[in-house]
């Protein structure tokens, strides 16, 4: 509740503290994948 006061998108704070728990390598691996989709698609 005070992050949403505070003018802070609840849906991406979500995000943020669930990348938190992950491990670096996970996530580098999840986003260069990502990457490799969207530029598949030319969304790049």
């Amino acid at each position: 509740a005070e992050a949403k006061g505070r003018g802070y998108d609840t849906k991406v704070m979500r995000k943020v503290i669930a990348l938190r728990k992950r491990e670096k390598d996970d996530i580098a691996e999840e986003e260069a994948i990502l990457e490799l989709y969207k530029e598949a698609l030319g969304m790049v």
